[in-house]
C-alpha cells in the first residue's frame, strides 16, 4: 500500500509540473512576444522614419530646387541659388556620390566672386530695359504713336502746344517751332519752320526730331508720317479739351504733374468769376476773334470762359466755336460789350449800321494789346490769364455809361496792330493755329 502511495504522487508531481511549466511558458512567451514586439516595433519605426524622412527630404529638395531654378530663369538667379546651396548641403553632399559631383561641379562653376560681378552685371543689363518702358498715345485723330521712352527732341507746330510742353518743364527737349510761336521768350531763339498749316517740311526733318506736335487741321501729318517721323495732332477747342491735351502731351513727356497745372488754371478762372460783382450778370458779350468777322461762340474755350465770368455770349453754341458772322447778326443781337484787338477796330466804322449798337454809342469796347490778344486766343497753360483780362475789361466797361477813347488808349489799355499770326481757319468753326 505505501508502495502505491508513493508511485501515484511521482505521477502527479510530473503532471502538475508539466501543467505548470506550460502554462508558465505560454504566459512568459506571450509576454516577451509583446515586450519584443513593441521594442522591435518601436527600433523599426524610428528606422523607417529615419528612412522615409530622409528620402521624403531628398525628392522635396530636388522638386523645390527644380521648382526654384524655373522660377529664377536668369543666369544670376542660377547661380545665386547654386553658391547658397553649395554652402548650406556641404556636409551631405560629401555622403552622397550623386549630390557631391552636382553641387561640387556647381560650386566649382560658380565661386563667391564670380556670383557678385554676375548680380552686377544683371542689374547693369536689366535696368535699362525696367526704366525705359514703351508706351502708347491716341491723338485726336484716332491714331495710335509708339515711344520707346519719352521724346528728347520735340517740333511744335502750334503756340499753345509749345507753351504746354514749358509748361510741364521741358522747353529744353524742344529744338524747333512755327513761326508764331513766341511765348516764353526762349522759343524765339529756336529754329522756325514755318506755319503751322503749311510748314517747311526739308526743314522739320533737318531738326531729327522724335515726334512733331501740330494741329489736327494740319496738312503737314501725312507726309512727315511718310518720311517716317513720328506725329502727334492734338487740338485743343474746348475747357475740356485743354485738360485732356495737357494730360496727353504730360503723358507723352514722361511728366506726372500734368494734372496739377489743369488745377491752377482752373482755380484761377474760378477766381477771376468771382471777383466780378452779380450785377453784371445779364450782361450780353461779342468777342471777336478776326475782323472777318469771326467770332467766339459758346463752344468755344473762350466762350466757355465767358459763361464762367457769368456773362451771356451773343453767339450761339449752334453756330460753331469760330463762325464767321453777318455783320447785320451782330447789329441785331446789340451786345452790351464788345471786345476786340485794334485791327477790328479800325474796320468797324466802315460796317453798316454798328454805329447806333448800344456798346459803340456807349463806348463799352475792351481792346486788346498784341500780346493780350495771344493770350486770349490761345487754349493752354495762359487761359487763366485770358480769364483774368476778360474780367477786368466787363469790371470796368459792364456799368460804365459814357467813355470817350482818345488816341492809341482805351479804358487804360494801350491799343496795336491786331496780331496776325493767329493762323484763324474760322469758316469751319475751326482753329489752325492758336
Amino acid at each position: 500500500m505505501k508502495g502505491l502511495i508513493l508511485f501515484l504522487n511521482q505521477v502527479l508531481v510530473l503532471v502538475v509540473g508539466r501543467a505548470s511549466a506550460k502554462v508558465l511558458g505560454f504566459v512568459v512567451g506571450r509576454a516577451s512576444a509583446k515586450v519584443l514586439g513593441l521594442v522591435v516595433g518601436r527600433a523599426s519605426a524610428k528606422v523607417l522614419g529615419l528612412v522615409v524622412g530622409r528620402a521624403s527630404a531628398k525628392v522635396l529638395g530636388l522638386v523645390v530646387g527644380r521648382a526654384s531654378a524655373k522660377v529664377l530663369g536668369l543666369v544670376v538667379g542660377r547661380a545665386s541659388a547654386r553658391h547658397g546651396r553649395c554652402k548650406s548641403t556641404q556636409r551631405t553632399a560629401q555622403r552622397t556620390a550623386q549630390r557631391t559631383a552636382i553641387f561640387d561641379d556647381g560650386c566649382r562653376s560658380f565661386p563667391l566672386k564670380k556670383v557678385r560681378y554676375l548680380r552686377w552685371f544683371g542689374v547693369a543689363v536689366l535696368l535699362p530695359a525696367v526704366t525705359a518702358h514703351a508706351f502708347e498715345v491716341t491723338d485726336d485723330r484716332g491714331i495710335s504713336v509708339s515711344f520707346v521712352q519719352p521724346p528728347q527732341r520735340i517740333v511744335s507746330l502750334l503756340p499753345s502746344l509749345t507753351e504746354t510742353v514749358c509748361e510741364l518743364g521741358a522747353c529744353a527737349r524742344l529744338v524747333g517751332v512755327d513761326r508764331y510761336s513766341d511765348f516764353p521768350a526762349s522759343v524765339k531763339q529756336l529754329p522756325q519752320v514755318g506755319g503751322g498749316l503749311d510748314p517747311n517740311i526739308e526743314a522739320i526733318v533737318a531738326l531729327k526730331p522724335d515726334v512733331v506736335l501740330m494741329a489736327t487741321s494740319s496738312r503737314a501729318g501725312e507726309r512727315l508720317r511718310a518720311l517716317g517721323l513720328k506725329v502727334l495732332a492734338l487740338e485743343p477747342k474746348t475747357h475740356a479739351d485743354v485738360k485732356r491735351v495737357l494730360g496727353k502731351v504730360g503723358q507723352v513727356l514722361g511728366v506726372r504733374d500734368a494734372a496739377r497745372v489743369w488745377r491752377v488754371i482752373d482755380a484761377a478762372m474760378q477766381a477771376a468769376a468771382q471777383s466780378l460783382p452779380q450785377s453784371i450778370g445779364n450782361t450780353r458779350v461779342y468777342f471777336e476773334v478776326n475782323p472777318g468777322p469771326y467770332g467766339a461762340g459758346e463752344s468755344s474755350f473762350i466762350g466757355e470762359t465767358l459763361t464762367r465770368l457769368g456773362v451771356k455770349n451773343i453767339i450761339p453754341a449752334k453756330l460753331g466755336p469760330f463762325p464767321k458772322l453777318n455783320p447785320e447778326f451782330i447789329v441785331r443781337a446789340n451786345p452790351d460789350v464788345i471786345m476786340i484787338g485794334q485791327r477790328s477796330l479800325e474796320s468797324m466804322g466802315q460796317r453798316p449800321g454798328w454805329a447806333g449798337m448800344r456798346a459803340m454809342r456807349e463806348q463799352r469796347l475792351c481792346v486788346f494789346t498784341t500780346a493780350q490778344s495771344d493770350t486770349l486766343v490761345r487754349p493752354g497753360p495762359r487761359m487763366a490769364e485770358g480769364a483774368r483780362l476778360m474780367a477786368q475789361c466787363l469790371a470796368d466797361k459792364a456799368g460804365a455809361r459814357r467813355f470817350k477813347p482818345t488816341a492809341g488808349q482805351v479804358s487804360g489799355v494801350a491799343t496795336s496792330h491786331f496780331y496776325e499770326g493767329w493762323g484763324f481757319a474760322c469758316g469751319s468753326g475751326q482753329i489752325s493755329t492758336s
